[in-house]
């Protein structure tokens, strides 16, 4: 049996400017084309849109509109018509070039455009699919109980057979969250370097691609260690 470590992208809030902290604005995509094709609550989430689709344009912003936002990041989160079932988040040209060298669990590009202090800026939309779970877990020997912000708290430990079982159980017995009690991966997962997990772990990346990312010091998220190491038997 071998172990490996993980770690979580997370959205940040705040980014040092100097010796201060700035609030870090989020995107609306309100002035999107056709957003109502992008927000359809009947779309699956991992429908893939069509390979000239655009996000033109959108532009940040705080909560309160009329504070002014003074700069981009690398990664930003989305507010006001903000998409329903597609899981994907602005990203800068540079983020984009980096993540693009790893092995993406299916994830796709689309161009967009950042309209900030008056002029356009190359920005991309990172859509990850969330059909990878029952790919890779091993379930046979994974288990899970209940967590609470990324920590375990139950002490009942449960397996199951697919995700649908397990999201069924949560709903069930009313746990706060799930997590996994032990994490036991396929063989073919060590190879990935980034995938979107089911709620509530998000982007789940590789050290490969933690490294890279830490090394461009890229700027609008955090990275935290996923609290369990993952677990392969072969």
């Amino acid at each position: 049996m071998t172990q490996e470590k993980r770690y979580i992208i997370e959205n940040a809030v705040k980014i040092k400017k100097g010796e201060s902290f700035s609030v870090i604005a989020s995107v609306d995509p309100s002035k999107v084309k056709d957003k109502n094709s992008f927000f359809d609550l009947s779309i699956d989430a991992n429908k893939v849109y069509d390979k000239d689709w655009e996000f033109d344009y959108l532009f940040p912003r705080h909560s309160d509109e009329y504070e002014e936002v003074g700069f981009l990041c690398d990664l930003h989160g989305w507010i006001g018509d903000k998409p329903n079932y597609f899981y994907g988040f602005p990203i800068s040209k540079k983020m984009k070039e980096i993540i693009g060298e790893f092995n993406l669990y299916p994830n796709k590009f689309y161009n967009a455009k950042v309209l900030f202090k008056e002029e356009f800026h190359e920005y991309y939309i990172w859509q990850l699919f969330l059909n990878g779970f029952d790919k890779f877990v091993d379930l046979e020997h994974s288990t899970f109980c209940e967590w609470d912000e990324m920590k375990k708290i139950g002490s009942e430990v449960f397996k199951f057979n697919n995700e649908e079982e397990l999201t069924d159980a949560v709903m069930e017995k009313e746990w706060w969250d799930w997590g996994f009690e032990r994490a036991v991966m396929k063989p073919e997962f060590k190879e990935i370097d980034c995938m979107a997990m089911p709620y509530p772990y998000g982007i789940l990346i590789s050290e490969r691609l933690k490294n890279a990312l830490e090394e461009a010091e890229l700027t609008g998220f955090e990275i935290i260690p996923f609290p369990v190491d993952f677990e392969y038997l072969e």
